[in-house]
């Protein structure tokens, strides 16, 4: 039965490359040239977060399908934790196809990001990191009270560095491939990391041919569903040690860090739009 569903997604996928300008008609969202940060000529559709979004919400049907009919496993182990999941994947994708439209103030999306994520882990507990494990260190370091705060402030980093991270075409989608392949030996749930290999497979095609951008609405709700996994597979000791995860994120968690030394040295918010990215 997994091999049906997975040549299901493989055609969904196929579609898409296929039918990619028509789309860009139908959505009408466009990342516009801009001689100030943008190097890119022409405008080029946003569509790369619709294409995660899609897999996903099939992926999120054929899971409540394997709750009656059993098809395979998935990370989600019960039932409010997968509406918590799609719902607030959803939501987040919904800031960053407005922000790709309107361009939100950057402190008032990161106000948004904050509380929809602040929701997220009060509808599932399992979301919080409540304790530090280090591969150096034997003790665990528990973080009672400041947990809430301090996952959330997590989500809220790594989100913001993958959206600055997010430059030169297959920049971000490299990185999700290799975090993908990553976790699909470290998990070994071998079906959902196929399916997440082969939609960032077709976005990367796309981008490579400079058809697509993921655009504010693919970065944001992508690096959620990162951190998503990245936090269950640690709450669940697939991932032993926190300084593991540090490395996964370094590069983008670094890239960040630069730029906002720099931009806060030029006087300037740490949120400003540049082409200092990496």
């Amino acid at each position: 039965m997994t091999t049906i569903i997975f040549i299901f997604f493989l055609i969904l996928n196929i579609l898409f490359v296929l039918f990619i300008k028509k789309l860009s008609i139908i959505i009408n969202l466009y990342d516009e040239p801009d001689n100030e940060r943008k190097l890119h000529h022409g405008k080029i559709p946003i569509l790369g977060g619709i294409i995660f979004l899609a897999n996903i919400l099939a992926l999120s049907i054929f899971y409540i399908l394997n709750n009656q009919f059993y098809f395979f496993e998935l990370p989600f182990n019960l039932i409010n934790n997968f509406f918590s999941f799609f719902t607030i994947f959803f939501l987040i994708f919904l800031i960053g196809f407005y922000d790709d439209k309107f361009n939100i103030d950057p402190l008032k999306k990161l106000y948004f990001l904050a509380f929809i994520i602040f929701l997220a882990i009060l509808i599932d507990s399992e979301l919080r990191i409540n304790v530090l494990r280090f591969s150096f260190n034997e003790q665990e370091l528990k973080l009672g009270y400041l947990s809430l705060l301090i996952t959330v402030l997590c989500f809220l980093l790594f989100l913001n560095a993958f959206n600055m991270y997010d430059g030169i075409n297959l920049q971000s989608i490299s990185f999700l491939l290799i975090l993908f392949f990553t976790l699909f030996f470290i998990e070994k749930n071998y079906f959902v990391y196929s399916i997440l290999i082969l939609v960032s497979l077709t976005v990367g095609y796309l981008n490579y041919k400079s058809y697509i951008f993921l655009g504010d609405s693919g970065s944001l709700s992508v690096s959620y569903l990162i951190g998503y996994l990245l936090i269950k597979n640690y709450n669940n000791f697939n991932i032993e040690s926190a300084d593991t995860i540090f490395l996964f994120l370094i590069i983008p968690g670094l890239d960040m860090l630069r730029l906002f030394i720099l931009r806060i040295l030029e006087g300037r918010s740490p949120f400003s739009a540049d082409r200092n990215h990496l």
